[in-house]
C-alpha cells in the first residue's frame, strides 16, 4: 500500500482526525470518506484504517519518545 498516498488522501479528509470538524463525529459520513479513500488506492476499507491507525500511532509514539530524550537533555 502507498502510505505517502493514504496520508494525504485522509489529510484531505480532516472529518477523520481533527475533533474541532463538526462531521467528526458523523460515523456514517466517516465511513463514506473511507470508502473514497479504499477505493481511490484499491484497498480494502479495512486494510486502509489499519494502516492509518498504525502510521498514527507509530507517530504518537516517536513524538513522545523525542520529547522524553529532550525531556531528559534538559535535566542534565
Amino acid at each position: 500500500m502507498n502510505t505517502e498516498m493514504l496520508i494525504e488522501l485522509v489529510r484531505e479528509r480532516s472529518s477523520l482526525y481533527d475533533m474541532s470538524d463538526k462531521k467528526y463525529s458523523d460515523h456514517p459520513y466517516k465511513e463514506s470518506l473511507w470508502r473514497e479513500i479504499a477505493s481511490e488506492i484499491n484497498q480494502p476499507v479495512q486494510n486502509c484504517k489499519k494502516m492509518w491507525t498504525s502510521l498514527r500511532d507509530g507517530t504518537e509514539e516517536l513524538l513522545k519518545n523525542l520529547l522524553q530524550c529532550q525531556d531528559k537533555k534538559q535535566n542534565l
